[in-house]
């Protein structure tokens, strides 16, 4: 089976190899991602009733006090044993102290999490000093107060520079020639580009550890690299983000051919490099499978 595969990438591979179709329509980087924005005035969700049946037995207690994400960027969260109160001014009861002293009040608010037995304190930096402090007054939904108040000092992790390809290989069409990648604190990533030779295909699909430099040294036998780029990036300080690098208007990319690329944030150097593949054509291929044979159909794809 795994021949069987091989045999049909190839084929794919060898007949895209003879179309040098250029393809001209622009496709234009896209931010799929939302920018979380600051507005005090709705950050507190209010809460329905709950579904979820709690015990009388059940204390109010406070379980922790964390560092975690919300929607993709770095946020403080607090845990607790039952849904809160929402006719209550939680963000006069929870407070977030910052500044170099620790006395500096946070702008910002809590937000329920699905169940309102969690909060999330979005906005906060990475690598900075944080308290928090919960008043002993605050109320579960039941009207239970917590046994006593809570102060909590937190050190966020710092975010380090990170980039990579969402997909390992992937099939390029000309409506569609963009790779998508993820990023954090990275607001320029530098590109290599490989067009791999048409008889080395098979060679090159077995291949492994492509992101490693020592592998790349090899490269050069099965390949020649066509072109080489940064990209610019809109960077959210500390926020994951995905990203989609338009390639549509870079001539050495539209010829048909299997194509490896390497990337890296345009101000680190690494011994580990990020790296894709993907398939530039204009042809489709649909392949049966039967007890005894194998038909293959190839078609021009509009």
């Amino acid at each position: 089976m795994k021949n069987t595969i091989l045999f049909l990438f190839t084929a794919l591979l060898l007949a895209c190899s003879q179309d040098q179709t250029d393809h001209e329509k622009n496709t234009d980087a896209v931010d799929n991602n939302p920018v979380i924005t600051a507005n005090t005035n709705k950050t507190l969700n209010k809460p329905t009733k709950t579904d979820r049946v709690f015990s009388e037995l059940t204390q109010f207690k406070i379980l922790s006090i964390t560092e975690s994400l919300y929607e993709n960027a770095p946020a403080l969260q607090l845990n607790l044993t039952l849904p809160i109160d929402s006719k209550q001014d939680v963000n006069a009861l929870i407070s977030v102290m910052g500044g170099n002293d620790g006395s500096q009040k946070m702008s910002g608010g809590w937000i329920y999490a699905d169940g309102h037995t969690s909060l999330y304190f979005p906005f906060i930096e990475a690598e900075a000093q944080y308290r928090v402090i919960v008043d002993k007054d605050l109320l579960a939904f039941n009207g239970k107060k917590l046994s006593k108040g809570l102060v909590k000092d937190i050190h966020t992790r710092p975010f380090q520079k990170k980039v990579r390809f969402t997909s390992k290989g992937s099939t390029l069409m000309k409506d569609s020639n963009v790779l998508p990648i993820e990023a954090v604190n990275v607001d320029a990533v530098d590109m290599k580009f490989w067009r791999i030779d048409s008889d080395k295909y098979a060679e090159f699909l077995q291949m492994s550890y492509l992101n490693e430099i020592y592998s790349l040294e090899h490269l050069d036998k099965i390949a020649k690299v066509v072109y080489t780029a940064q990209f610019d990036l809109d960077m959210i300080k500390n926020k994951r983000e995905k990203h989609n690098i338009s390639i549509n208007n870079i001539a050495p990319l539209q010829q048909a051919g299997l194509y490896f690329v390497t990337m890296l944030p345009h101000d680190k150097y690494s011994y580990k490099v990020e790296s894709t593949w993907f398939v530039s054509t204009d042809i489709g291929i649909h392949s049966r499978f039967y007890p005894h044979s194998l038909v293959v159909f190839t078609h021009k794809i509009p």
